[in-house]
Order: structure tokens, then sequence, then C-alpha cells
């Protein structure tokens, strides 16, 4: 029995039962102790970035760390732009990163990296197991460093590490439970609540849950502030029954105007508002200079609860949202040309109770949020790091974590690309997933932020960088070639038949949105 199995038991004892892998040589060991423990589910991917957003929106779902095993520093490389994403959303994710033996690492060998300082900047914690007896509590703490820091971790494996006997388990020591609530503070933020009143502005962050927004709304009928949301949430509750909240606007110049009226904003698992890019003659602070912030809870884990000590202190009644009944929308005419508003209509009228959006449409977001207000309640995750991509593999992770939820995602075409593998995983698990594809044959994004930047106009040679239907990408034929059911519609009747046929059966299917 190899050193490994102390890998596999410290996962597993911590709670940790589902691990996304893209493997290579360094890891065998590894492999091998997880086909000897079914407490951990092994999940294929064929691409890391697919296994790191897979983790990403496992652990979104299920409120836990997810595992990824990937190779060496290149293979930590191709999932970093997803491990970026989880950062930023708060998600626990333990990497467990395969490198060249101890006694290897001086040939500088092809694959060798310094894997240290290669992770450093996607991780909220690292370490370098060269201890044989210390891989047992060393997986131990970084799987609860994911949870506590609410980030991804990384530990780093040698080969011989990993391939050595099976060593003693040496524990972790139990660690203290930091404080994530301070009464003082809490205390005070009610103070200046009351004192600005209409001039305040909650901000919520993070997971944002029913729970939350029921709070929110609550302290905000007791003093008068408002409330409102970060542009991109790890998760946010939705639908009939609950309000809609407002939501920073991603452009500079709408979110100055959007922030402008508060003086003082309390953030609650929010980070206070940066324009996403720089722009000549346009800020990169959203709010002026006077703002007065306060911080209600910089943790994730820490938002509902302190949101509810907030509304103890302010005596704030328990909130009940005025009833909407959801918008009824008309049958399509068949032979009308599909645009976002017969994608929208379709995606209101058939979601089904407690579905799961993934939302990465970029331009076509707006529509699809504004058409589902009323719909059935739902979960929306969200791109929180910007880094495109994340779709397929969020998608992928979140059917994986909940298993009786029907998960829609909703995939621009050009970011569809970035990490189109996470179809075959889904097939080969037979996760019960819709994927829209919004083909409109272009970086759009990219077209709009030129022209933000000043200029005039789209000149025919960088045309050509944001085209994408020179030639045109058939996304049915794709999904075909991993063994998925798709179709493509291009009049708003073939999109309404197809979305209602994919939501009725169960497991994974493509649906090719020309639009």
């Amino acid at each position: 029995m190899t050193n490994a199995r102390n890998l596999i038991d410290a996962l597993a004892d911590a709670g940790v039962d589902c691990l996304f892998a893209n493997p290579g040589t360094s890891e065998m060991q590894i492999v091998e102790a997880l086909g000897h423990d079914d407490r951990i589910r092994s999940v294929l991917c064929l691409f890391e970035g697919v296994a790191s957003g897979a983790a990403d929106g496992y652990a979104r779902m299920a409120g836990k760390p997810a595992a990824t095993l990937l190779h060496l520093g290149p293979g930590f490389a191709n999932a970093a732009a997803n491990l970026h994403n989880a950062r930023r959303a708060g998600s626990p994710i333990v990497n467990i990163v395969g490198d060249h033996a101890l006694t290897h690492r001086k040939y500088d060998a092809p694959l060798a990296t310094d894997l240290p300082n290669v992770v450093s900047e996607f991780t909220v914690a690292q370490a370098d197991v060269t201890d044989p007896a210390c891989l047992y509590r060393d997986a131990r703490a970084a799987v609860e460093s994911a949870r506590r820091l609410r980030g991804p971790t990384t530990l780093i494996i040698p080969a011989d590490i990993a391939w050595t006997a099976h060593a003693d388990q040496l524990d972790m020591q139990p660690s203290s439970a930091a404080k994530e609530l301070d009464e003082k503070e809490i205390s005070e933020i009610a103070d200046a609540l009351r004192s600005d009143g209409d001039s305040s502005l909650l901000l919520l962050g993070g997971t944002i849950s029913e729970a939350s927004i029921r709070s929110a709304y609550a302290i905000a009928a007791a003093v008068g502030c408002d409330v409102a949301r970060e542009t991109f949430c790890a998760r946010v509750a939705r639908g009939e029954g609950l309000p809609e909240l407002a939501r920073i606007p991603y452009f500079a110049e709408q979110a100055v105007e959007f922030l402008k009226p508060y003086s003082t904003i309390v953030l609650v698992g929010a980070n206070e508002p940066i324009s996403f890019f720089a722009y000549p003659e346009k800020p990169s602070k959203l709010t002026d200079s006077g703002t007065r912030f306060a911080t209600l809870a910089a943790k994730p884990s820490a938002i509902e609860a302190a949101l509810i000590q907030l509304q103890g202190q302010l005596e704030a009644r328990g909130y009940e949202f005025e009833h909407v009944s959801p918008v009824p929308t008309l049958s399509p005419d068949p032979a009308q040309e599909l645009d976002l508003s017969g994608v929208a209509d379709a995606i209101a009228r058939h979601l089904p109770e407690n579905a799961v959006i993934v939302d990465e449409a970029i331009t076509a977001s707006g529509a699809i949020a504004e058409a589902t207000v009323t719909a059935p309640r739902h979960d929306v995750l969200e791109l929180t790091g910007g880094s495109i991509g994340a779709g397929l593999p969020l998608a992928t992770g979140a059917a994986l974590a909940a298993p009786s939820r029907k998960v829609i995602c909703l995939e621009g075409d050009g970011s569809a690309l970035y990490t189109i593998q996470a179809l075959w995983t889904q097939v080969r698990e037979k996760l019960d997933v819709v994927t829209v594809i919004f083909a409109n044959r272009s970086y759009r994004i990219l077209e709009i932020e030129m022209l933000r930047t000043g200029s005039n106009a789209i000149p025919p040679g960088a045309a050509r960088l944001f085209d994408l239907g020179d030639p045109s990408i058939d996304f049915v034929s794709i999904a075909r070639g991993f063994g998925m059911p798709a179709s493509t519609a291009d009049t708003a009747g073939a999109f309404d038949i197809a979305l209602a046929r994919a939501i009725a059966e169960p497991g994974p299917c493509l649906i090719e949105a020309i639009c």
C-alpha cells in the first residue's frame, strides 16, 4: 500500500466526496489509491480548465469543498483561469497537483516548473509536501483552509512522496474557530444605517440566499436604506416570490450614476465597487471620495448570520414580499426569426421549479434576467472573476452537486469554445444539463469594448479579431461528436419546441440558438 492512500483518507475523512481529474504520470499512485476507495467520486475531465470550473460549480451548489487532480505546473496553468473565478466566488476547492519526485527536481526535466510560485496567485493557501509522514496532516489542513478561507487551496505532492510505503497518519492540530462576527462592529453599522437612512445602501455579494434577501429587506424597511447586489455573484436566489435585487451596472459610467445617491455603503460579502477596466477619462473607483464604507461580512460563510444579527440590532421585523404573479408569455409565432427576446421568453415560459441557471451568455444575459424575474424559483451562478470559459464547467459541477435539479447553461458561442470539452464529461456522467449556445457569430462584447475605449468605428482589420462567422462554428456537430443530442434553431417556434423537449427529457443536450 502506498502513501497516496493517506491523501485519499484525508480528503474523505474531511468530507470531500467529489474529485475532478485530469491526471498524468506523476499522479498515478494517487489514481491507484482513488481506485481502492469508493468514498470519493472521480470525474474525468478532458481539460484542466473544465476540472477547475466543475469543482467551482460543485462547491457553489454543495456548499462544501470539491477537489481537483492536476498534472504538474502546465496542468495547473491550464486550470488557473477558472480557479481565478473560483477564488472570486469564494468557492472552497482543494487542488491536488502532482509534481516530479524530490530526487528528480534538480534535473530540470521538460515539464518542470517553479510550482509554488505558479500556484500562489490563484490559491488562498498552499503546501509543498516533502515529508511522507506529513501527507495526511497537510491534506486535512488544505481542506480546512479551503473551508475557512473560502477559496482554492493547493497541495503539491512529489511523486516519491505518493509512492513510498504507507506512513503513519500524522493528524493536524484542531484549529480554534475564528470569530466571524463582531458585535461592536455590527452595532456601529446599525447606528450608521439609522443615521443615514435613505442615503445608505446594503450591497450584497457572494452567495445570496432567500434568507439573506429577506433579512436585507427587513433592514431596509426599518431604516429606509436601499438593497442592491454586485454585478456578478457566486450564487443568487431568484424568481417568483422574491424581489429582483438591483444590480450594479457593468459599465463604469452607469455604475457611477447608480451609486451616486449613497453616502454610506455597507458591504455584505461584497467588495468596494471598482470598474472592471480602465477607460479614457472614466473613473476606476465608482463611488465619490467621501463615500463611507463598512464591512458587515467579509466572509461568504458569515453573510446570513451577519444580516440576521444586524436585523436584530435594528429590531427589524420579518419582511413579507408583495406577491407578484408571473408575467404570462405568449406562444411564439412559429415563423418569427429568433432573437434574444424570443429566447428569453421561451426560457421564462419553460423554466422548471428549482432549476439552476448558469449564466455565461455575456451580451444576452440582461434579456434573460429581465424575462425570468417572476419565473419559478431558481438559483443563478454567474461569472464572478470575469475569466470566460466558466459556463460549461460550472454547469457540469452544479449538476453533479444537485442531481435532482435541472441545470440550464446559457453560453456565448465565443466563451463556449474555451472549455467545450465539458460536454463530453456531461455525457459520460449522464448529467441533466441543457446547454443553450447563443450563436451570434462574434465576440460581441469586444466590439462594444473597442468602441468604449475611444474608437469611433471598428476598422476591417480589427473586425476580423471579433468575427466567429468565417467559417461558422457548427456546435450541433461538435456536441454530437461528444455523444450529446443536439439541435439548432433559427426561429422562435423551433427554439420553443426544442427547449420544451430538452427540459422535459432527462440527460444532457445542446441547442444552438442562431440569433
